[in-house]
């Protein structure tokens, strides 16, 4: 099993160990069905840092307090910080619901891709 200190202390930084997967998605087809298991399986099978392709990407699992906050409090301004809560959230939203406010409309702001002028006010169930 691999620790968080071993990947802050290697001097060789080979990737964290994962599933393999589908040869071309990776781990994203069980991520889909089943992510709670899927975390759970490879955090027993290959410890507290867990490196994941999903499709194109790469994403890793951080499962110990100490490594949770190197990765958001200490490390933060690192692109890997982002992926992770991009991760999280994109899974997050799929067991959620959105709705808009009742009442409350949408103002398109046009520049090179539109946007919500003043955000979007949603509901989440």
């Amino acid at each position: 099993m691999l620790t968080l200190a071993d990947i802050l202390d290697r001097s060789a930084r080979s990737p964290a160990p994962g599933p393999r997967g589908h040869p071309l998605l990776g781990s994203l087809p069980r991520a889909r069905r089943d992510p709670i298991a899927l975390f759970m399986d490879s955090f027993r099978d290959y410890g507290e840092v867990v490196r994941f392709r999903l499709g194109p990407m790469v994403a890793h699992l951080i499962s110990s307090p100490a490594g949770v906050n190197h990765v958001l409090a200490e490390n933060n301004k690192n692109a890997f910080a982002t992926m992770e809560a991009e991760l999280v959230l994109a899974t997050l939203a799929q067991r959620l619901r959105f709705a808009l406010v009742p009442g409350v409309g949408v103002e398109l702001e046009p520049s090179i891709t539109l946007r919500p002028r003043n955000g979007v006010r949603m509901n989440i169930r």
